[in-house]
């Protein structure tokens, strides 16, 4: 369907790629347990939210493609002529170097990435007054802190408002009527099972209790049973883990003080009672831990899992993050989803900023990496 250069003008053609891939993320979502079939009638960004762009880069052997959703517009395509290995090296070169705090060589390669994904739609996105971009990547451009893309002159962040999605048509057409604000907090502090202390965490559950009710499950308090007890007794609207975990194709989980809460065993408890189909949790925060990275068996990481269970917003990290800097992020972004008609990525920007603009911080490494997946509304 891209092989064609009339493709470009070819509305047909660049619906049905939009289709395909959105039943393709879908079902991969799904672990391939079924397949979502095409879908001729896919949400459009407009039903959603009249300032949001939706970006779909999809990476071929031999080039790059974009295609450009804009409320009330066709759908516009891009394409650079550079091979997939081209791509994936600069691409993996970026990710390293956010990772290496000590060092400017991020710079090096961001503006490669802004060139192909951003630079081509700039002046669309800006007669368009375009608050929030939205990319629906696939596993191989689904783990890049997209935050820190640079033009330059600025980070992407400090123009827009960023969130990632699967799919369009996996999301709610209505946002929630009001903000939910009751949370189940739960979080480890101290070494367990080998891992390292996160002092930090105990800073971050107590002032973002002091902000929203909330219910609290801390260090010994926060074993496997006693989250499950939690989900099955009450109805939570939002729900904050703050402990390690791991994820990578040997290894899932989330920590718990007793013991290692596996993918599946997560996905379990986010079906309790209290929380179905007519009650789902509206945010899960993962906050401390690289666990919103997926891999071919489970995309998305932990936040795929969330999904599936109908989980409207996943906040969580694209890769391992620092405690003190994590803390102090959070408790922004919950100070910023606290006020009225500020949506989730907003929220979310607006954290990435406070630490963007704190010396110590500055660097990518410290923010670039938290993302919210799914409704950013």
């Amino acid at each position: 369907l891209l092989d064609s250069e009339e493709t470009g003008s070819n509305q047909q053609n660049l619906r049905k790629v939009r289709q395909v891939i959105e039943s393709l993320h879908l079902t991969e979502l799904n672990n391939f347990r079924e397949i979502v079939p095409l879908n001729p009638n896919l949400i459009q960004i407009d039903q959603i939210d009249s300032q949001a762009a939706v970006i779909y880069p999809i990476l071929l052997e031999d080039r790059l493609e974009v295609i450009l959703h804009l409320p009330g517009q066709p759908l516009h395509r891009y394409s650079t002529p550079l091979s997939a290995e081209e791509v994936e090296e600069t691409l993996s070169s970026f990710k390293e170097a956010v990772r290496i705090v000590h060092r400017r060589l991020w710079r090096r390669f961001s503006p490669k990435i802004y060139e192909l994904l951003i630079k081509p739609a700039e002046t669309k996105l800006a007669k368009s007054n375009i608050k929030t971009i939205v990319f629906v990547p696939n596993s191989r451009l689904g783990n890049i802190p997209m935050a820190a893309l640079h033009d330059g002159e600025q980070y992407l962040v400090e123009k827009y408002a960023i969130a990632v999605t699967p799919a369009l048509q996996s999301l709610e057409p209505q946002p929630q009527k009001q903000k939910p604000l009751k949370a189940l907090i739960a979080g480890v502090s101290e070494s367990r099972q080998g891992y390292s202390p996160l002092p930090f965490v105990e800073v971050e559950v107590k002032k973002i209790s002091s902000m929203i009710p909330s219910s609290i499950l801390l260090n010994q308090d926060f074993t496997g049973k006693a989250l499950e007890n939690a989900l099955n007794s009450s109805y939570f609207p939002i729900v904050h883990l703050a402990t390690n975990g791991e994820f990578s194709s040997e290894d899932t989980f989330i920590l718990a003080w007793d013991k290692k809460i596996t993918a599946k065993e997560f996905e379990k408890l986010l079906h309790s009672k209290k929380h179905k189909k007519s009650n789902p949790i509206e945010l899960l925060v993962l906050s401390t831990c690289e666990i919103a990275q997926g891999n071919n068996q489970t995309p998305f990481g932990f936040a795929g899992v969330a999904l599936r269970s109908k989980i409207r917003s996943i906040v969580g990290t694209l890769a391992s993050v620092d405690d003190q800097s994590t803390a102090e992020l959070m408790v922004q972004f919950y100070q910023e989803f606290t006020q009225r008609n500020v949506t989730k990525a907003e929220a979310l920007r607006r954290a990435q900023l406070s630490m963007l603009k704190k010396y110590e911080f500055s660097h990518p490494y410290y923010w670039a990496h938290f993302v919210i997946i799914g409704d950013w509304r």
